[in-house]
């Protein structure tokens, strides 16, 4: 379980984000715990939670236990299970792990599910790959969803999202 705790939480929010994840995945070196007690943040950060292929029951308990904004699905979540937990008041993130293989036509069947999708490397874990993809594999998305990018992002790389030009491209995670 991630020990850091809620004093790097607190701050972390005084940088001012907009948007702060929480993962309630239990196989991640960051998961924070079924009994994670949510400390009080500013208003305007998203409070996010970033879940794998939970049940909507738990994600729905865990989502409200901790004042969640947004769910972060993050693993092989259904279009009806992102439809839940959306029509339950939250905000839906939905992620996909990207390569040269990934089909960007399926992505049509979450448009009306989901707010945002997040585009990470595709890896042998979930997240956390540490590794980027191939960015300009971006030019196959043809929804009009904005989207964040993730995975791998460095100061060395961090350039070439600029070069991206893609008013889609909402933030980086």
């Amino acid at each position: 379980m991630w020990h850091e705790g809620t004093a790097n939480i607190v701050d972390v929010a005084t940088l001012g984000p907009d948007f702060m994840g929480f993962i309630f995945y239990p196989h991640s070196p960051r998961y924070v715990g079924e009994a994670f007690d949510m400390p009080t943040l500013p208003p305007d950060i998203q409070k996010v939670g970033v879940f794998v292929n939970d049940s909507v029951p738990t994600m729905m308990e865990l989502a409200r236990n901790a004042s969640l904004d947004y769910i972060q699905l993050h693993g092989y979540e259904s279009v009806e299970k992102c439809e839940l937990m959306k029509s339950a008041g939250y905000k839906i993130i939905k992620a996909f792990g990207i390569d040269e293989t990934f089909d960007f036509k399926a992505l049509q069947y979450y448009r009306d599910v989901v707010n945002y999708f997040l585009f990470d490397t595709k890896g042998k874990h979930y997240g956390g790959n540490a590794t980027s993809f191939d960015w300009s594999l971006l030019k196959r998305y043809e929804e009009e969803a904005p989207y964040f990018l993730s995975g791998g992002l460095s100061p060395e790389n961090v350039e070439g999202i600029v070069e991206l030009n893609d008013k889609r491209l909402f933030a980086v995670d």
